[in-house]
């Protein structure tokens, strides 16, 4: 049954398919839209939003379906610009030197920021050395490479009078070099130079005549240069080469270079330097080098813009020509003439540019000048040039999916290309793709040994019949290079885009897909189980081993092990990868391919000739027989390969090496010595060892600028006498790529064009060779400081590493490294090399303080990281270094994911809210921390006093609920993988079963197990399902079936488990029974009659008894080694392999040892205990300790001496309920620590001492099952409501609350007091009032309303000055009685409602009763706080009492008098009124004067009852006016507002509020406002600030007497508050999930903040900027808002206890745990009980069979009794 055939038959949507039935405490409350841009939900569709015409859609479809032409595959364009640079130094110097640490650099900057391209400077110039021979060659390859990647290519020219000296030209055709060897004999010169210094090499197709440069003899070309140089037979022979001669001027190259030569003739013959005569070439004696030097820039210069010409599409050219004015001969106008006219088939309109300059010292000024338009005219053209190209890219182009596809058919079109033999291989595949199997196909080996081309040959013959039709059914293909592609390594990224395509294949309307590998593994696998593709799908995955190893998709989960027949699915993994493939062969059944035979001889001699002839290169006899002898056993098409590297070089004249490499290591290590040779050892290791410790490679730019700022590789460069500026000369590292490009690959990794090794095996030799374990931590730590900036910008790095002035150094010319580009263009650019490669660099190099304070603890890298990549990539940076403060933050953001998917602003008070216990211990959280304080302003205005969500680093680690019931046993499993501790939960009416990881909280997709009794083996690797007299073995990875075994008639019962074997006694049959789990067989069905069992840990032995005989045998092959006896039929059993010891329970509950000797097979016995409750045993994992489990006690026991050491002791009984017994027990671990579970709770004990060391309560509810894991630290909690707990049992010492719960049960109301510091809060459980401390949310006092558990709180009051609290409660007696004030006539309005209560008042500090008021329907503070007002509902007195004196005034109500509204109270010097609203007051059998509700204000003191009437209050207010409500500013002046109860035309009714002066009698604002009919306007207001709020959520300011705004967000009017004076206001959603605040200004809002939970009401202390929330769940979230720039953020804050550095007393977590269980009242406690049913009964008198066992085992006990007393 699939995933999406699950989903069907719950009734759930598609969408909802993916949320499990593990409900996490607080971090599955997030509520996802789609349409809301969050991060868990993407794109609808592949293509979504891309403009394309139809021939471009006709070609997506094509790609998306595998149907595209690998020779027509379109052409990406790489996300890298290329910049050459060209001139002479010796005449451009300054010119270049400025461009070079100016411009470019700006440049630079500019290209990364706007548009995160990689910009790679080439500089090409020719004198670059003294004397070196200038490399044209190598500048036209790369130029060439260019064109080929299709990259955007600029060219920087300067053209001037002078120049270097001439290159040699590399190689010559045999027709080229007999037409000059004529030349010179006509000339009379000499030819033996020439035939020295070229050499016929006839292995080249056509014959060639090659310089010894191409050849790399360094030895023999000096001397040559020494010698020969000052000939004129060579001038004479380069020169003719490049003019051509009588014979080469028919060649394309020479026909060029002959019409620039008849240009440049027009100069020369000026001078009488050259003469063109009958097409050839005539010099003058004396004259040759002038012309040669003349035209040396310009031949160049002529390829280099023929080159540019040809893909004018990405690219220009700049020629710059300087005009010196002190030089009055030159003519710059017809230089500029000559030039471009030269140039124009390469050149564009405007691309000769002439400036004029002055060699005169006195005009420094004026150069400076000349040197600053130059840049800037290349800056522009450079820019504007850029930007054209980059918007015109359409969005298809851009599209990620669209690259991607077109990535992986370059790489299949690659390695297919000169693919050889591995018939049986591909008959396999073949064999595979026709039948009907529902598995994947895996296929391994090393490296090098084909895999790829395999695959991509297998793919190219799938793509070609997709093409030509040749398929029966209509077929796709999906295929991805893992490794050989950008992106692939992220397992959420490959997913990502794997579902894209697939999604498109299903042909159904579009659904958006996850961004989070959790949903994206299981959308992939009902995919593939779905095979819902109107046809066969054949998905191709190359190298999945190639994943990133700390994530989790490295276990390869996101694996199917079924598929659905129409689905092929074929993978490959490298052998190196033990884990990798170990977990893919566990997957399947199928066959498979294991590549790890190598070609036949036939085979590799083809491929090697297919390599030969490619390259247009042949070998003499001698040399191919070298060749055959290394390969004539057979070998890897790597090694092939390598053996071609070296014999493509060779000449036909060298003599063949006999010495070549027999093996794959040895010909790498060759070829590494070759660069060395040719390069220099000191650059090459260099080089290729940052290439090699980088993790995702490095782009050429990061290549060159990381070698830039080496100062051993900048020392090596100046001594070969390089002009240095700061950086390495560009054409080092281009020829070190030639000379290796073969091995090499660029592939696209963070829109960057990264070079990387193209084999594993050349990374290892390169780690072996270049980076040992000293050296590769200098090469990452200088990685770091390029990733850092630390020497980025105007920096100066010294050139001498012992010198720490940097003054004394020089600027490298590195760009900086922010976190963000900053661009005025382009609002927000990540730089993501930095933020994915910095972490892992850091960590290797083991620069931890900078890891931590940096990254790891650093709010700006997680808010970044968070908004630039997906969580789980964020998460994987924390498991490079682990400490405690990392350990912290990275298990807050896990608590805090869901929230910061969602929205990554909530980051600061996500943080805040769990880690501010942590910031008096931890320095880096503390720093963390107060970053978070000071982005208030910009991110996150909320923030948190104290602690207000879960909190990492407690005992308790996690707390959840599986949401389905009722649950039995069975249905629930923990057990330990090496991937960590999972939940596995049978889904109900079903044979699902959901897989959790519940350290990571990820989820495995579903295994499909059927019913029964399930247990897994302890390395979780299978589970065995006992139904009936069968056991079924499944994988657990997979849900495959393994095997199945019966074992006959009876029942299974006491079943032990071991890595590799079940076994288990058989009730009312034969047995035991032992099953070996990997091969499903059974080992061994005895026919004795066995009570109890044991394995050993080591899984070597097994015990069993049949009767009072013990067994020990031999696992596996079952030989016996000794027999004991024990005094009774055993019960239990458990086996110590150290000791050869096993300890058996009675069935008279007698504990005894017996000890086997294998030798002599004899046995001992020895009594250890008599204790008759004797429940269970376990032994420690070093076997040294023993821990035997009574019903209500638990003892140590040794292992050596087989004596009770000592009981563990039970906290006090206030806390301990006697009658409680243990569930199960355990050692940890490490075996220091001994886990009970009793009751709710988890107790530990230290082993060594028996002490009491924590008492945890896991939940509200029993607990039913303790595991504990051998492998992690940790112990996992179920419970009868089907509560999962998970504690860490390396947090012990930890005093810090899981939740900061305050609260029984649900908050009800919430008041606050900003001058006391404090809150007041209740709940609806407990009839009792708690105290908080307002700064760090813990409770300083309670105030007991009642001791009866029915009576309830219903409602609670504070006086503004905080010093008396007034608690509303109502009687168990008086409890569903209640009355309201309705009037008959305004029905529709809202009514105020009241319930009978008994008031009791408290002074807060003390605790101490002042007034108890009983029967009331009213009760209110004066905003003074100087009164306090009781209305009795019997009598309708009113008890008014001065709080500062104690004095109580009695007054009384005009009979029949009913409150219709809130009350308030008037209180000045000179007035004191109690002041609601009423009915209208008439005597008996009148009816009322008036129509609507009157205003009264009663005296409290001698003055008179004054009554309102709306048309009192205003002559504008007609009959129809009605008071609704009434209120009392600070101003002490009367808030009221009033409706017009008659009707209109439009259904709207008038709404007025007007601010009155009840001592002068006058209204002071009014203002006035239509609003529908079932809208009911309510009053808040601060201390300066009055508005109206409407329930359409729609603001009235009373400062302004108008309108303001409206609110278009689903708030709870209720909840709403002003803060800030007014300009802003807080409230609860609708939703009861956030908190948001919203300018009162214009109704937007401004940011919000999560609950975790449901907020049930919210309160604003007098200052306007304290926050107090309460939740459903007991919690009380206190917040301070920093909202605006003005806001003295440092100050507001600092001076909070919380953020205080102190001297904090070691923590004693258990004094903590029990001070929180005792500190909680009795009521509370009995609450508690009740919540899980535990009901205390009196102990029940002992049966006649207890009694009857306790006799029989007092007299079987011939040893003296232990310590341990009988409980019963």
């Amino acid at each position: 049954m699939s995933l999406n055939g699950l989903t069907k038959a719950l009734g759930l949507k598609y969408s909802q398919s993916y949320d499990g039935l593990l409900k996490v405490q607080h971090q599955d409350d997030i509520i996802y839209d789609a349409s809301d841009g969050c991060e868990r939900r993407g794109d609808i569709n592949p293509f979504a939003g891309c403009a394309m015409s139809d021939d471009e859609k006709d070609l997506v479809d094509k790609l998306l379906r595998g149907a595209f032409s690998l020779e027509a595959l379109p052409s990406l364009a790489k996300p890298v610009v290329k910049l050459f640079i060209g001139g002479e130094v010796d005449e451009f110097g300054e010119e270049w030197a400025f461009l070079m640490s100016d411009t470019l650099p700006r440049i630079r900057a500019h290209v990364r920021d706007k548009y995160g391209l990689d910009l790679h400077i080439l500089d090409l110039k020719i004198s670059v050395l003294k004397n070196f021979i200038p490399l044209q060659a190598e500048c036209l390859r790369e130029l060439r490479r260019c064109q080929k990647s299709k990259t955007e290519t600029y060219y920087v020219g300067f053209v001037g009078d002078e120049s270097g000296k001439c290159s040699p030209p590399v190689e010559l055709s045999k027709d080229e070099m007999t037409a000059i060897k004529d030349i010179l004999v006509k000339e009379g010169e000499e030819v033996t130079s020439l035939d020295t210094w070229y050499t016929e090499d006839t292995n080249a197709v056509p014959v060639l005549y090659r310089s010894l440069e191409s050849l790399g003899d360094e030895g023999e070309l000096g001397k040559l240069q020494k010698d020969a140089m000052s000939v004129s037979c060579f001038d004479t022979a380069v020169l003719l080469y490049f003019t051509g001669g009588d014979a080469t001027t028919n060649t394309s190259l020479s026909k060029e270079v002959f019409r620039l030569l008849e240009k440049a003739q027009e100069r020369g013959s000026r001078d009488g330097s050259v003469l063109l005569k009958d097409g050839g070439i005539q010099l003058k004696p004396g004259n040759f080098n002038k012309f040669r030097e003349t035209q040396n820039v310009m031949t160049l210069l002529t390829l280099i813009v023929k080159e540019i010409a040809e893909m004018r599409e990405r690219g220009c050219c700049m020629i710059y020509s300087r005009q010196n004015t002190s030089d009055k001969t030159m003519d710059t106008s017809s230089l500029k003439s000559d030039t471009s006219t030269d140039l124009s088939d390469g050149l564009s309109e405007g691309s000769v540019y002439v400036y004029s300059s002055s060699s005169d010292e006195s005009h420094n000024q004026a150069e400076q000048e000349y040197l600053l338009r130059i840049g800037s005219h290349c800056r522009c053209v450079v820019t504007d040039e850029l930007d054209k190209r980059m918007h015109s890219i359409t969005d298809l182009h851009r599209d990620r999916l669209y690259r991607i596809i077109i990535e992986n058919g370059e790489v299949m079109k690659t390695y297919s290309r000169n693919f050889i033999g591995r018939e049986e291989e591909l008959e396999v595949i073949r064999y595979y793709i026709l039948s009907e199997s529902d598995q994947p196909l895996v296929i391994s080996g090393i490296s090098g040994s084909g895999k790829t081309a395999l695959l991509a040959r297998a793919a190219s013959a799938i793509n070609d019949a997709i093409v030509n039709d040749e398929l029966p059914m209509k077929t796709s293909l999906v295929i991805r290079f893992l490794g050989h592609t950008g992106n692939t390594r992220s397992p959420a990224k490959l997913l990502r885009s794997l579902c894209q395509q697939l999604f498109y294949l299903t042909s159904t309307e579009p659904h958006p897909i996850p961004n989070d590998y959790e949903h994206l593994q299981m959308m992939f696998v009902d995919l593939l189980q779905r095979g819902e593709f109107g046809g066969m799908v054949i998905v191709v995955l190359d190298g999945v081993d190639n994943l990133d190893r700390r994530s989790p998709g490295c276990t390869l989960s996101w694996i199917p092990s079924r598929i659905v027949p129409n689905v092929k699915l074929i993978i490959s993994a490298t052998t190196s990868n033990k884990d990798s493939v170990d977990r893919l062969e566990n997957k399947v059944n199928f066959k498979t391919i294991e590549m790890d035979h190598v070609l036949s001889f036939e085979h590799c001699k083809l491929m090697f000739a297919m390599l030969m002839a490619d390259e247009s290169r042949t070998l003499t006899i001698k040399q191919w027989e070298i060749i055959q002898s290394r390969i004539k056993e057979g070998a890897f098409p790597l090694f092939i390969q390598l053996l071609f590297g070296t014999a493509k070089n060779w000449r036909s004249a060298d003599q063949a090496c006999s010495t070549l490499p027999t093996d794959m290591d040895a010909a790498i290590d060759t070829l590494f010595e070759q660069l060395e040779c040719a390069h220099g050892n000191l650059f090459v290791s260099r080089a290729l060892g940052y290439l090699t410790v980088s993790k995702r490679g490095l782009s050429v730019s990061e290549w060159e600028d990381i070698l830039s700022l080496d100062n051993t590789v900048i020392s090596h460069v100046q001594s070969l006498g390089f002009n240095f500026i700061g950086r390495i000369p560009s054409i080092l590292l281009v020829r070190l790529r030639n000379a290796i490009e073969d091995y090499l690959q660029e592939i696209e990794i963070d829109n960057m064009q990264v070079v990387t090794w193209r084999y594993q095996v050349f990374t290892e030799r390169a780690r072996s060779r270049y980076c040992s374990q000293e050296i590769a931590r200098k090469l990452q730590s200088a990685i770091v400081d390029f990733y850092m900036g630390t020497w980025g910008g105007a920096r100066r790095k010294p050139l001498c590493t012992q010198c720490d002035d940097s003054s004394m150094g020089v600027c490298r010319l590195v760009l900086e490294q922010p976190l963000v580009f900053d661009s005025v263009e382009v609002s927000c650019r990540f730089n993501y090399r930095k933020m994915k490669q910095l972490p892992l660099y850091l960590a290797k190099c083991k620069r931890f303080h900078e890891l931590k304070s940096e990254l790891l603890c650093n709010f700006m890298y997680i808010l970044n990281r968070l908004k630039s990549t997906p969580f789980d990539e964020l998460l994987q940076d924390y498991m490079y270094y682990s400490d405690v403060e990392v350990a912290l933050v990275l298990e807050s953001l896990r608590m805090a994911r869901n929230s910061l998917t969602s929205s990554s602003s909530v980051l600061a008070s996500e943080l805040l809210g769990r880690l501010l216990p942590y910031t008096h211990h931890h320095s880096y959280i503390q720093r963390l921390l107060y970053q978070c304080d000071l982005a208030a302003q910009t991110h996150c205005c909320f923030v948190p006093m104290c602690q207000i969500y879960n909190s990492p680093g407690s005992l308790l680690q996690l707390s959840c609920k599986i949401d389905c019931a009722p649950l039995k046993d069975s249905d629930v499993r923990v057990f330990t993988t090496p991937d960590g501790i999972f939940l596995m939960v049978r889904v109900p009416k079903s044979t699902v079963h959901r897989v959790w990881n519940l350290a990571t909280l990820g989820t495995r997709p579903d295994v499909l197990i059927p019913n029964g009794e399930a247990h897994t083996t302890l390395d979780g690797r299978f589970v065995a399902i006992i139904n009936g007299n069968s056991v079924a073995i499944y994988k657990y990875d997979s849900g495959e079936l393994q095997g199945e075994v019966g074992f006959g008639s009876g029942r299974a019962h006491d079943v032990k488990r071991s890595r590799k074997y079940i076994a288990f006694p058989v009730e009312h049959g034969h047995g035991p029974v032992i099953i070996d789990a990997e091969k499903s067989v059974v080992l061994n069905h005895f026919s004795q009659h066995c009570q109890a069992v044991d394995i050993s840990r080591d899984d070597e032995y097994f015990v069993f008894n049949s009767g009072k005989d013990v067994y020990l045998y031999e696992l596996p092959y079952m030989r016996r080694r000794s027999v004991g006896e024990v005094s009774d039929l055993p019960c239990k059993m458990a086996f110590s392999t150290q000791k050869f010891k096993c300890y058996v329970v009675t069935s008279t509950k007698l504990l005894e040892s017996v000890v086997f000797d294998r030798l002599s097979r004899r046995s001992t016995r020895q009594l250890v205990c008599s204790d008759i409750d004797v429940r269970d045993l376990k032994l420690s994992n070093n076997e040294d300790a023993l821990l035997i489990h009574a019903s209500r006690c638990l003892y140590l026991a040794s292992t050596d001496t087989d004596e009770i050491v000592r009981p563990l002791t039970l906290p006090p009984e206030p806390v301990s309920d006697k009658f409680y017994k243990f569930a199960a027990a355990g050692f940890n671990k490490r075996d220091d620590l001994v886990v009970a579970s009793r009751g709710n709770s988890v107790l530990l004990w230290e082993t060594t001492t028996g002490d009491l060391l924590r008492v945890v309560e896991v939940g509200d509810c029993m607990i039913k099952t303790l595991y504990l894991s051998a492998a992690y630290n940790k112990a996992v909690t179920i419970a009868s409501d089907g509560s999962c707990g998970m504690l860490n049992l390396d947090s012990v010492a930890s005093d810090v609350p899981y939740i900061n719960r305050v609260l029984s049960g649900k908050v009800v109301t919430v008041r606050v007091s900003s001058d006391m510091g404090i809150v007041a809060t209740h709940d609806a459980v407990l009839p009792e009032v708690k105290i908080l401390n307002l700064y760090d949310g813990k409770v300083i006092n309670t105030l007991q309303y009642s001791d009866s558990m029915s009576d309830r709180i219903v409602g609670l009051e504070m006086s503004n000055d905080g010093k008396y609290t007034l608690a509303r409660g109502q009687r168990v007696e008086d409890i569903g009685t209640s009355r309201k004030c309705l009037n008959s006539n305004t029905s529709t309005m809202k009514e105020f409602q009241f319930t009978q209560t008994d008031d009791i008042l408290w002074e807060t500090e003390t605790g101490r009763r002042v007034y108890l008021a009983e029967s009331c329907r009213a009760a209110v503070f004066s905003r003074r706080s100087d009164l306090v007002v009781f209305v009795s509902d019997i009598s309708s007195d009113i008890s008014a009492i001065e709080l500062s004196t104690g004095d109580c005034r009695v007054s009384h109500l005009p009979p029949e008098t009913e409150i219709t509204s809130e009350p308030c109270i008037l209180s000045t010097d000179k007035l004191k009124y109690f002041i609601f609203v009423t009915r209208p007051i008439t005597n008996e059998g009148e009816s009322p004067h008036v129509k609507s509700n009157i205003l009264m204000a009663f005296p409290l003191s001698d003055d008179n009852i004054v009554i309102l009437e709306p048309v009192d209050v205003s002559s504008n207010f007609n009959e129809e006016m009605c008071f609704m409500n009434v209120s009392v500013t600070i101003d002490q002046i009367l808030l009221i507002t009033l409706q017009d109860k008659s009707l209109s035309e439009t259904n709207n009714r008038n709404f007025s509020a007007i601010l009155y002066s009840l001592d002068s009698k006058t209204v002071l604002k009014c203002i006035s406002h239509q609003v529908e009919i079932d809208c009911v306007p309510r009053a808040i207001h601060s201390p300066d600030y009055l508005c109206i709020l409407d329930s359409k959520m729609r603001f009235f300011s009373m400062n302004s007497s108008k309108f303001v705004s409206d609110c278009e967000l689903p708030l709870d009017l209720m909840s709403m508050r002003c803060v800030l004076d007014g300009r802003y206001i807080v409230g609860i959603t609708n939703n009861r999930r956030e908190i948001v605040a919203v300018r009162s200004s214009d109704g937007v809002q401004r940011d919000h903040i999560f609950v975790h939970g449901l907020a049930t009401c919210l309160e604003v202390a007098a200052d306007g900027r304290t926050i107090v929330v309460g939740c459903s769940d007991g919690r009380v979230m206190i917040l301070t808002l920093v909202l605006e720039l003005c806001d003295p953020v440092r100050e507001l804050l600092s001076d909070l206890p919380s953020r205080k550095v102190m001297k904090v007393a070691e923590p004693n977590p258990l004094s903590h745990d029990l001070r929180r269980l005792s500190s909680a009242s009795p009521l509370s406690r009995l609450s508690a009980r009740r919540k899980f049913g535990v009901l205390v009964d009196n102990r029940r008198p002992p049966t006649y069979q207890t009694l009857s066992n306790a006799v029989l085992a007092s007299r079987q006990c011939r040893a003296i009794r232990s310590q341990a007393c009988c409980i019963q």
